[in-house]
């Protein structure tokens, strides 16, 4: 698992960096997100419906395959490339 992690980092520094635009990319990126969101539960809805699934089988495929691809853009970013990912978390 490090090897390929270690190859996947070494080909994210080769390709060419977005450039830093400020809010604008989060202002284009924003209503994608909110699009995707929003198509969520009609997704659902429908698989649960039209296949007998129920909710559990669709809600569990939508995790199964969202958390892999939030990990692997979290260990992927260009903030999170070379730390250590430690909880710093200091309850007073």
């Amino acid at each position: 698992m490090t090897k390929a992690l270690a190859i996947i980092q070494q080909a994210v520094k080769v390709l060419p960096s977005m450039p830093v635009v400020g809010g604008a990319d989060a202002g284009f990126l924003l209503p994608r997100g909110a699009t995707r969101g929003g198509l969520a539960a009609p997704v659902l809805a429908y698989f649960a419906t039209s296949w007998q699934l129920g909710l559990a089988i669709p809600m569990f495929v939508g995790t199964a395959v969202g958390a892999p691809s939030f990990i692997i853009a979290l260990l992927l970013g260009p903030e999170n490339i070379g730390k250590v990912l430690v909880p710093d978390l200091v309850v007073a």
